[in-house]
């Protein structure tokens, strides 16, 4: 893993990795059909559950929750990732989304960036790796928090 579980300062982040875990039950990876939404109700707004598409590879938002939709000022379920404004940073996050497949094991990553409409973000996203049959990683959850800190006060973008 790329962080340390009980250094996550986040209890957002905490809490869904610490979930993800619990769902393993003694396996490698858990799947999709062993999340259930009631027992993360503090954090669906933050959830994300990604397809995961092979040949070739590609990430399909199958679930952003309402605070992710908010930030973005859009909703992004049913969007393909490079569909997503992401300000040029289309291949880092990507390869960040390729990497939790191919580890096979939950990472954390920060973001910040200025989408071409100008919005500010800044965000930590956890992506945890899901498997329908314990081998092929078919699917991502996670969340994606606001990062804390200032405000941004640099000036938008121009039109």
């Amino acid at each position: 893993m790329n962080f340390d579980p009980a250094s996550l300062t986040d209890s957002r982040i905490h809490q869904a990795f610490t979930y993800w875990d619990s769902l393993r039950n003694g396996r490698e990876i858990p799947a999709r059909a062993d999340i259930d939404p009631s027992e993360i109700i503090r954090i669906l707004p933050f959830v994300l559950l990604v397809d995961v598409c092979y040949d070739p590879m590609d990430f399909r938002i199958r679930l952003a929750g309402t605070d992710i939709v908010e930030r973005f000022g859009q909703e992004i379920t049913g969007c393909r990732l490079q569909d997503i404004d992401l300000d040029g940073k289309h291949e880092q996050v990507f390869r960040e989304y390729c990497l939790t497949v191919e580890q096979r094991q939950p990472l954390l990553f920060t973001e910040e960036f200025r989408r071409h409409d100008g919005k500010y973000m800044n965000y930590v996203r956890l992506l945890c790796p899901l498997s329908r049959n314990g081998d092929r990683i078919d699917m991502l959850f996670g969340v994606q928090v606001p990062q804390p800190g200032l405000p941004d006060t640099r000036t938008p973008a121009a039109p």
